[in-house]
């Protein structure tokens, strides 16, 4: 169980790292 809620963690750190990084490009293509 341990394992799969990692994996579930690592996941949502990926998702919320690609829409951080999405939003400065985003942000800067603004400008």
């Amino acid at each position: 169980m341990t394992n799969k809620k990692n994996r579930v963690k690592n996941e949502i750190v990926l998702w919320t790292l690609t829409a951080v990084v999405l939003l400065i490009v985003w942000y800067f293509f603004q400008r």
